[in-house]
């Protein structure tokens, strides 16, 4: 099954890239609408401002509640209010807790008070929003069954909410891990995959969400989650490192300006999207996303016939990118 995954990774990735180049005169032209069932986004607490309410959006993700080591909800779990005139999108509030294992074991381990704590602020502050993520990072793989176990209580004591989570790439079924993306489907509502951060704030440069490597997520994802539950992530901000470790993220508009001021035109690869470096006093690698190469990844999605996307997040993207995006057609 491996082999035939990469195999046919090869062959859409190929598709793709010709795709692309057939495509982008077309785009620049009209910028068609790349249209998808459900099209969610992510707003952070504290950026209201920056979504305008004419986003093509069927779904928002409000981020969101850390937890404490009691199993506490910190934060506010009051709805946003926000600018759209047309009809609002569902709004879900996102549960996280991004790096710290040991708070995440304790919330979840059954036999404490911590747990059903937490399952029950979730439930009470669901009353508020359409549904709820849970974007549980940095699990260890011996807390898989608890997680399973948290999400499984969870979803029966909100049924009549979505409840989605936020789970990491995986490329193969080989790595123990915490994130069985079957079993994970089999409880939850939506399953998001975070298809960014292929190269991280101290790793070597290189994109964030590459389309080789995207379509290998993708691949993996759809062997074992069904789609009509699947949801690809896609990233709207870059990196630059400053040698091979010390690098900031930076937003689309960041990375235009980046280049304006440093005199550098960028290159395209249509499978790492677009780069340019610079020179202050060292050598600064910037990668980050335009309009093609998100496009390049809508399309991949959609030669998997995955209907579902999401965007990490409103504010860090070029704002002409909503006008690009449609809404009902698979």
């Amino acid at each position: 099954m491996k082999h035939l995954v990469t195999t046919a990774a090869v062959v859409i990735v190929a598709a793709s890239i010709a795709q692309c180049s057939r495509e982008t005169r077309k785009e620049e032209a009209g910028r068609p609408p790349c249209e998808f069932m459900e099209v969610w986004a992510y707003l952070m607490k504290g950026e209201e401002l920056k979504i305008t309410g004419s986003e093509p959006l069927t779904d928002l993700l409000y981020f969101g509640c850390s937890v404490n080591r009691d199993g506490r909800l910190r934060g506010s779990t009051a709805a946003p209010k926000l600018p759209f005139a047309g009809p609002l999108p569902r709004i879900h509030l996102v549960v996280f807790s991004l790096a710290d294992p040991a708070l995440l074991r304790s919330c979840l381990d059954n036999k404490g008070t911590a747990r059903e704590a937490l399952i029950g602020d979730i439930a009470a502050a669901a009353n508020n929003f359409a549904g709820v993520q849970i974007d549980f990072e940095s699990l260890h793989p011996e807390d898989g069954r608890a997680y399973l176990d948290f999400l499984a209580e969870l979803k029966k004591r909100i049924p009549a909410k979505t409840l989605s989570v936020a789970v990491p790439v995986r490329l193969n079924a080989v790595a123990r891990t915490a994130y069985d993306y079957e079993a994970i489907a089999g409880i939850v509502d939506k399953v998001f995959i975070m298809a960014y951060d292929q190269h991280w704030e101290t790793s070597k440069a290189g994109p964030v969400s590459s389309l080789s490597w995207c379509d290998s997520a993708a691949g993996f994802a759809t062997l074992y989650i069904p789609r009509e539950k699947l949801v690809m992530g896609i990233p709207l901000y870059g990196r630059a490192w400053q040698g091979k470790k010390i690098n900031r993220a930076v937003t689309y508009r960041q990375a235009v300006e980046l280049a304006k001021q440093s005199g550098e035109k960028p290159s395209r690869s249509p499978d790492r999207g677009p780069t340019f470096e610079y020179t202050e006093e060292v050598r600064v690698r910037v990668y980050y996303e335009d309009i093609a190469s998100i496009h390049a990844k809508l399309r991949l999605y959609k030669s998997y016939n995955i209907p579902s996307v999401a965007f990490w997040r409103i504010g860090q993207g070029p704002r002409e990118l909503w006008n690009t995006i449609g809404i009902g057609v698979r």
